[in-house]
């Protein structure tokens, strides 16, 4: 028990001695980290969600739906990170949901919001676009095909010696004229819907709420704390390691002298 209090003494005794070193290693340690935080802009993070609403598939369009959605956030990823932001997306139910990071102020990051927004509805409008040109060129060729085949229909039955309402081959070429010219006036009138329609109001892009922007760093007090703690850590180890210098340096001396 005695060895044991003799030597925490001396452990007080060598922090003491060294109190300046441990102090010394203290300031620097809080002088360097705070000219490093308080350098650093502020950092905010921002989270908005978007719910999509379409009528593409009354034109037999498919595919705008909140995977499209997201893929179309996610594409301006790399874009956004030119600009020293970080984004991110996830599907959540109904919704995708979105978050914005970056060293700037909080109106700046706001701002981002609406350039994100701007360029998810263009993104998208382009691709209504493609997808109703590509729809309008299908309907376009499908009615050449149904033309040529009632066409050919009615030459089938004008071929035929003595139509005969009775005769089977007359009703069925006659009821197949017939079908053909349904569809025919059907796909004719969804040409002319998707050639007249305003693709930018085939789909709606909301916004639910405001995106709530908020400070996520740097947090100065944190860090100020913790190189607190590694700078009496190492003023501690920097004392103990001057004064075991110091020991063997007096051994040497003492053994010199005898």
């Amino acid at each position: 028990m005695d060895e044991y209090e003799v030597e925490l003494i001396d452990y007080l005794r060598v922090i003491w001695k060294g109190k300046w070193i441990i102090l010394a290693s203290l300031v620097i340690a809080l002088v360097v980290t705070a000219s490093i935080t308080w350098t650093r802009p502020n950092e905010y993070a921002g989270t908005v969600n978007y719910r999509l609403y379409e009528s593409l598939s009354v034109f037999g369009i498919t595919g705008l739906d909140k995977q499209e959605l997201l893929n179309t956030v996610i594409d301006l990823h790399d874009s956004f990170l030119d600009d020293g932001l970080t984004l991110t997306a996830k599907a959540q139910n109904d919704r995708v949901q979105v978050t914005l990071s970056k060293a700037t102020s909080a109106k700046t990051l706001a701002e981002e919001f609406d350039r994100l927004i701007s360029l998810v509805r263009d993104h998208l409008n382009l691709y209504v676009e493609k997808k109703a040109t590509q729809a309008i060129f299908n309907t376009s060729i499908h009615i050449n095909q149904l033309a040529r085949q009632h066409d050919t229909l009615k030459e089938q039955i004008d071929a035929l010696d003595s139509p005969d309402p009775e005769d089977p081959l007359y009703t069925y070429l006659a009821q197949k004229t017939v079908d053909i010219e349904a569809l025919l006036v059907q796909e004719q009138v969804n040409l002319e819907m998707l050639q007249g329609a305003d693709l930018t109001k085939l789909f709606t892009l909301e916004t639910l709420g405001t995106p709530v922007v908020s400070k996520i760093g740097p947090n100065r007090k944190m860090s100020l704390a913790v190189a607190g703690v590694l700078g009496l850590f190492c003023g501690v180890l920097l004392a103990f390691f001057i004064h075991y210098l110091m020991s063997v340096q007096e051994k040497d001396l003492g053994k010199k002298s005898h």
